[in-house]
């Protein structure tokens, strides 16, 4: 029997099932769709009742479930009235104790356990399955948790509809277990704890940093997964079409991606919140959040970072409040941090750091060219904070900077003035001096050197780019710096090589104005980079 909190006992409605999306649509879960299992124990999960003496035997299949369901996304919970500690014993000695979080097993009303364990896991009743063979307590649970499903564990529909929630999580490969394991430690210690929420969120640790742009791209499958899992924490109730994501991330013209990273004593939460700012209209198109931190502050700590970024953030498409909760018990980590970098790439990105042999330094376009590469673990990238700028070259800061054997960089970033201190427009000596300073350093340290060169001859209001300079002005730049840089790739031609984006980049390529390019052409670009680069790399000698 399958019921929802609006049934009462009797005939059965028919049980759904849950279909797989559509060809071309996102495979965004549908809003009600099961994200934990709750199973009674006697006569549910084994056969026999512990208190009356029984030896349980193990549904074997419904064991399996629970393991299965792990493995795509789905947990399992226990709320049973039986004795915890031989409960418990029961269960190890299937050796499943470990496949379940939040086991609530004591002689308690279930209505009440079960609303306490749904709020502690911070779900929504609809994305929860109750499944008991109690009729008493299926009732029972239906009325006190409004939303919830419940299923009578005697019924043949019920393992007709495990299976047909399991096949359609396949796609799913990831388990949740270790999430909710710290839900868990949280839960026992605030409800241990006799300080106040506030108090109890001050006293977490909780600490926290945000990336933007292409930074993004290593995680836009998971960014593309919360906005299409989340419901009760997706604030414009919005959804994104699958694998549009990386598109969305490198259109650096028209919007910002932001994504929160959270931690705490009890744990890492991972990538919990992603906002994409639409920079023409001012507004938020997407503000979603896992659930996990629900409570937390984290929304108003993401929207803080966007605030701090632009003058005003709009929130016209938000289709419900956002919560009270502050920002103020979350220290924030700069994601520049090597520290800290290093910690979030090693848990949702994970790569051997010791290969790193080629640096791209062209600004934002940096993580679309690694995105596109065939060489991407041997690959770092700039993006802001995280940069190089050839103004550098004047002030010593690039003697902070690590600069690998093989380097890819866009003189075009610097030809813009705002990249300077001092006057509104570029001196050219002071950029010719800079230029020269970086050759030399190329030079002494032995490095190959690719630059990547900007289109020159695209029609003029292609480089309308500054105010404090016409576009004819800009396009003159271009090409007399354009020379300079030739020159230096002609003196050494071991060292320094030129690919000119003017021989394939067209007007149609580019995005805004001549130095910003759509994904298409990014993709070309990266072609070139790893042509070079596995040319340079072939014809250099290997170590004894």
């Amino acid at each position: 029997m399958w019921m929802s909190s609006d049934n009462r006992v009797g005939s059965p409605p028919q049980i759904e099932h849950y279909r797989a999306p559509a060809r071309g649509v996102s495979p965004g879960r549908p809003a009600d769709a099961p994200k934990l299992i709750i199973w009674d124990l006697d006569d549910t999960l084994w056969q026999g009742t512990l208190a009356d003496g029984d030896a349980p035997v193990l549904y074997g299949h419904r064991a399996a479930f629970v393991r299965a369901l792990n493995g795509h996304g789905i947990v399992s919970a226990i709320c049973s009235k039986n004795d915890h500690a031989t409960a418990r014993a029961q269960l190890e000695a299937f050796g499943i104790w470990d496949a379940f979080v939040f086991p609530r097993i004591a002689f308690l009303p279930k209505g009440d356990v079960v609303r306490q364990m749904v709020a502690d896991m911070r779900l929504r009743p609809a994305n929860v399955v109750f499944v008991d063979d109690n009729i008493r307590n299926l009732a029972e649970v239906a009325e006190a948790v409004p939303g919830i499903r419940v299923v009578d564990a005697r019924s043949p529909d019920c393992d007709a509809l495990l299976q047909s929630i399991l096949d359609d999580h396949r796609h799913i490969a990831k388990s949740r277990v270790a999430e909710y394991r710290m839900l868990e430690a949280r839960a026992a210690a605030r409800q241990a704890s006799a300080m106040t929420d506030e108090a109890f969120l001050l006293n977490s640790g909780i600490e926290a940093t945000f990336t933007h742009r292409m930074d993004n791209l290593d995680f836009a499958g998971r960014i593309e997964e919360l906005i299409n899992r989340s419901n009760q924490l997706n604030y414009t109730g919005s959804r994104v079409d699958a694998g549009s994501m990386h598109e969305l991330i490198m259109n650096v013209s028209d919007y910002d991606v932001f994504c929160a990273f959270v931690w705490d004593r009890y744990g890492y939460y991972g990538l919990v919140g992603a906002a994409v700012f639409d920079k023409a209209a001012k507004q938020l198109i997407h503000f979603a959040f896992s659930c996990r931190i629900m409570h937390m502050g984290v929304e108003d700590y993401l929207l803080r970072a966007l605030s701090e970024r632009y003058d005003r953030v709009g929130l016209d498409r938000l289709r419900k409040a956002l919560p009270p909760q502050s920002s103020r018990a979350i220290a924030n980590l700069p994601f520049a941090d090597p520290r800290v970098r290093g910690r979030i790439l090693a848990e949702e990105s994970p790569r051997d750091w010791s290969k790193i042999s080629l640096r791209l330094m062209c600004d934002c376009q940096s993580g679309a060219f690694h995105h596109y590469s065939r060489f991407r673990d041997e690959i770092d990238f700039d993006n802001i904070p995280r940069l190089f700028t050839l103004p550098m070259m004047l002030t010593g800061e690039y003697r902070d900077q690590h600069f690998p054997d093989h380097l890819v960089y866009t003189p075009a970033t610097d030809y813009m003035d705002w990249r300077w201190d001092g006057p509104d427009v570029i001196d050219p000596a002071a950029y010719e001096k800079a230029a020269r300073r970086f050759c030399a350093m190329i030079v002494g340290g032995r490095h190959k050197l690719l630059l990547v060169l900007p289109p020159e001859n695209a029609p003029e209001g292609r480089y309308d780019i500054v105010t404090a300079v016409s576009a004819a002005s800009m396009k003159s730049r271009t090409r007399k710096w354009n020379g300079l840089w030739r020159s230096f790739a002609a003196r050494y031609p071991e060292l320094i090589s030129c690919t000119e984006l003017g021989d394939f980049v067209e007007e149609a390529d580019m995005a805004v104005h001549a130095y910003h390019y759509v994904p298409s052409a990014l993709k070309q670009i990266a072609e070139r980079i790893d042509i070079w680069f596995d040319r340079i790399r072939m014809s250099t000698p290997k170590a004894a």
